[in-house]
């Protein structure tokens, strides 16, 4: 029965997304595709010798928020032709920005874009009859026969338009017909991360995250996260809970009445109502809800949806293993349900933590970009063989480790919170992750090879063996850092 009632609430649950969510654009000639937000489109313009822009951007608005410039080549490139090129292009970006109005300040640098080497260009403008002061970000990249230019312009200062613009920058795939995941690791996910955790207080689940009726509260989402950690053994991170949480806010103020009431109350409800009855009728009404869970997001991100192919990719990269080590868990470690398998979401974790200790040791987090965290994730994959025996199987099980580590940080109090920040920063330093503000390295310095099993061993592991549970609540009745 309960399986039947989930079936019909995931089912309107997608129905509601699908109206709301992203629509993917492939450029006609397979250069890129990318996810539009709701109620954008695409201006194409090939623009004779010289290249084709494609203009995106709700109906209406003349800011030019968001646009992607690929210009063809004779030959494939090489790492050699980045260099000219982004002159050239980010040249171009200057002199259009210079002819629509005046450029007050503009610099550029080595980058990282779609995972792959680049040159950015950041300008501050002021458009012809526009009062405001806007900030381009330019990325140059080349692939195969293409270079591109990809371009993101919002008001100086509005980080919320700069964070929604980065977020479709992440959507970004090279050469393919098929958007990119933009995954958690988004600047605005990664700012909104760091203001909480920083943050004196945390969110009470009666706090309104959208108002309506009924509103949604922290704890719709809460408790969904606490949903997928009791049926998939799913922790979701800091920067997961935001890419959710923000979700939630989107398709809710978009929904019809019924849309928010599902939204609003049914993960609570079904999280209820699994722990009434006995211990086998929990056990199989468990079953029958991740049985459901499991159909319907799986059909539902065959169809496109992109919430639930986001849902659906956090759970699957749980089980898409990238290396094992041959330690042996303890005993200890054994009981918590530890094993040898590093997943692609162990990874993640393993990255976020390093984020989350950098912020709770009062670092500032604007050194933490989303290109530097998907270096360091590439180090802590590449070097995992070599690494401590302890450090692989910690670093193998980085998501329950860093749900516990967050637990029993956030509910410390402010005097244990500064002594764990002075841990934090020492484990760092270890790491070679040290504060640019007073040494000369930052997280572009990272050395693989300064990994040691002190990290994990007597920070991250022993601090998360205080806990008594995860960073999510296994029930509306548990005990979790937001409620």
């Amino acid at each position: 029965m309960m399986g039947r009632e989930v079936g019909r609430w995931l089912s309107l649950v997608l129905v509601v997304v699908s109206l709301a969510g992203a629509a993917p654009y492939a450029d006609p000639d397979g250069a890129y595709a990318l996810d539009l937000p709701a109620g954008w489109s695409a201006d194409r313009q090939v623009i004779p010798d010289m290249g084709v822009l494609t203009r995106f951007g709700a109906a209406g608005d003349t800011t030019n928020p968001f646009a992607v410039f690929v210009v063809t080549a004779e030959r494939d490139s090489t790492e050699a032709d980045l260099a000219p090129a982004a002159e050239r292009l980010l040249g171009l970006v200057v002199g259009a920005l210079g002819n629509d109005g005046e450029v007050l300040t503009q610099t550029s640098g080595a980058a990282r874009f779609a995972g792959q080497a680049a040159v950015r260009g950041d300008a501050t403008h002021r458009p012809r009859g526009e009062a405001r002061t806007f900030a381009v970000k330019a990325f140059v990249v080349t692939h195969g026969r293409w270079a591109y230019v990809v371009m993101t312009n919002a008001p100086q200062g509005d980080a919320a338009a700069a964070a929604r613009l980065d977020a479709v920058a992440a959507t970004v795939a090279l050469a393919s017909k098929t958007p990119a995941s933009a995954g958690a690791f988004t600047q605005g996910n990664l700012t909104a991360a760091a203001r909480r955790l920083s943050g004196g207080s945390q969110p009470k689940l009666t706090d309104v995250l959208a108002p309506g009726d009924p509103p949604l509260t922290v704890a719709s989402v809460v408790h969904f996260a606490g949903l997928l950690a009791y049926l998939f053994d799913v922790q979701l991170t800091e920067t997961e809970y935001e890419m959710t949480c923000g979700q939630f806010i989107e398709y809710y103020n978009k929904g019809d009445a019924q849309g928010k009431q599902i939204l609003a109350t049914s993960a609570t409800s079904i999280l209820t109502n699994l722990q009434q009855g006995t211990a086998e009728e929990k056990a199989k009404n468990r079953a029958e809800v991740e049985a459901v869970f499991r159909d319907r997001l799986q059909n539902g991100a065959k169809a496109g949806i992109p919430w639930a192919q986001a849902l659906w990719s956090a759970i699957e990269r749980r089980h898409q293993t990238v290396a094992t080590t041959a330690a042996k868990p303890t005993t200890q470690q054994t009981d918590q349900g530890y094993d040898t398998d590093l997943s692609e979401a162990d990874l993640d974790a393993a990255c976020e933590m390093l984020y989350f200790m950098w912020v709770a040791a009062g670092r500032d987090a604007k050194y933490c970009t989303p290109e530097a965290l998907q270096t360091v994730r590439a180090l802590l994959a590449k070097g995992f063989p070599t690494f401590p025996q302890q450090l692989q199987v910690i670093l193998a099980n980085a998501q329950k480790v860093y749900s516990q580590l967050r637990g029993v940080y956030l509910q410390a109090t402010p005097q244990a919170k500064a002594q764990y920040g002075k841990e934090f920063a020492h484990a760092l330093d270890v790491l070679g992750l040290k504060d640019p503000n007073r040494q000369p390295s930052a997280w572009d310095d990272v050395d693989p090879s300064n990994l040691a099993g002190e990290l994990v061993q007597t920070t991250c592991w022993n601090l998360s063996q205080r806990a008594t549970g995860g960073a999510w609540p296994s029930s509306p009745r548990g005990s979790g850092p937001w409620g």
